[in-house]
Order: C-alpha cells, then structure tokens, then sequence
C-alpha cells in the first residue's frame, strides 16, 4: 500500500491540489492527512472539503482544534498573525466543516505499526524539534505503543526522517527516497503542503510504501501567486503572505 502522507496544509488549496496531482502521477494508494487542515491562508472550507472527500484518516491539527471553537488562539500562544488569520478563519468556516474539525481524533493508527499525530504523540500542540523532545517522546511510543515502529508527525513544517535507534538503524538514501531498517523506530516528519518554512517555497509532502518499506519526500511547485491574492483580497495578515513567497 502506498500513502501520500499530508501535512499542515493550512487553507492554502492550490498548494494541495499541486500535491495531489503528484500523488496521483506517483499512483498512491490512500491519503491520510496529519491536521491543520485550515489557519494561516485563505482557502479554508475548500481544503477542508478536499481533505474531508479523499483522506482515509484526519489528524485533529491545533490550527483545527482552535477554528472548531475548542479553544481561543491565546490559550495556545498564537502570535498575533494566527491569532488574527484563526478568528477570520472562524468568520468564514462552514457549520459542517467546523464539526469536523470538532470530531477529528488527536491520534490514529494507519496500522498496526505506524502512528499517526500532528505535533507529537504526547501531545497535539508539542513541536518535536530538540534532542529532549524526541527523547521523551520515544521513551512515550515505546511505553504506550509497543507495536509502533514509525511515527508520522508535523507542526514543524520541516521535513524530517528521524531514526530513534541510532546510526546503526540509520535509513539507506537513494534520492529523495529512504530505504526504512524493519526493526527501528522512526520519526517522520513530510514537511507542510500549505506553509513550508525551510526556505524554499515549494509544497512538501511524504510517499510511505509499507510493501517496500521506504518513505519518499516530494517537492512540489505551485501557484504561489494566486494563493497570496487570496490572502490579500481576505485582508490576511501580510506577514503569512510574504511567509508563501520566501518558504520561511
């Protein structure tokens, strides 16, 4: 089975449909989407139905968890650009969008060895970013989810393979595809389809072949322009616009 893993598309609907037309060219089997499927961009009912209509399994993001009213932006330390971009986003939302955001689960198994998350498996809204938090973290998987074997992860926005078991389990590199180790504990992050932030502006996305056992990450160029003027035209805070032209 192969499976376009999405992350943190964040309303940016062009970038999402870029991504699913490489999906398809690549012949995936499913899609499953690791949250944030709205915040920061224009497009958020049209993501969501998009998402809602294709993905096999929705991660509950923290931009979700706050546009579906469970909770105001600063109880999750938003700056004031999300603040702002969540509260237009919740302006606009329809009634059975925001029940599904609602209901969106905080983790999922895609089966019996992979998980799926969006910030961490400890916790929805916990970025993975530090030596300290992938110890902890690991220490949780193998505690609460003896099985699991691959974590799949985003709220970052940066692309990341991370092998939990050292460099004797480090995964074989041949391109933008890894050969996985069966036995180790992986932590994979497909990088954001809607705000990538590690420079390039390019939509971000993973291919998870569990007959193969590899994981590919694709790059993928999309109308930049035209969700920028829809960012503009909502009045979105400048700062999101410029974020969609720089990759930052």
């Amino acid at each position: 089975m192969r499976t376009a893993i999405v992350s943190d598309v964040h309303a940016n609907i062009e970038a999402l449909e870029a991504c699913l037309r490489e999906a398809d060219k690549a012949k995936v089997d499913q899609v499953a989407c690791l949250g944030d499927v709205v915040g920061y961009n224009a497009s958020p009912n049209e993501t969501a139905e998009k998402i809602r209509s294709i993905s096999v399994k929705t991660i509950q993001g923290n931009h979700d968890f706050v546009a579906a009213g469970l909770a105001d932006p600063a109880d999750l330390d938003f700056n004031a650009a999300a603040d702002s971009a969540i509260r237009w986003t919740k302006s606009v939302l329809k009634e059975d969008n925001r029940f599904w955001l609602e209901k969106l689960p905080e983790s999922s198994p895609l089966d019996s060895k992979v998980l799926l998350v969006h910030g961490s498996p400890r916790n929805q809204n916990e970025y993975i970013l530090t030596p300290f938090d992938l110890e902890m973290n690991v220490r949780y998987v193998r505690e609460s989810y003896t099985e699991t074997r691959m974590v799949f992860f985003g709220h970052t926005h940066y692309p990341a393979l991370i092998n939990a078991d050292g460099p004797s389990a480090a995964a074989e590199r041949r391109g933008d595809t890894f050969q996985l180790k069966p036995n180790a504990l992986y932590f994979i992050n497909p990088g954001s389809v809607g705000q990538p932030r590690d420079g390039r502006p390019l939509s971000s996305f993973a291919i998870f072949d569990d007959s193969a056992h590899t994981v590919t990450f694709l790059r993928v160029a999309y109308d930049v322009d035209a969700a920028a003027r829809k960012n503009e035209a909502a009045n979105i805070h400048p700062f999101l616009t410029e974020r969609l032209r720089l990759g930052i």
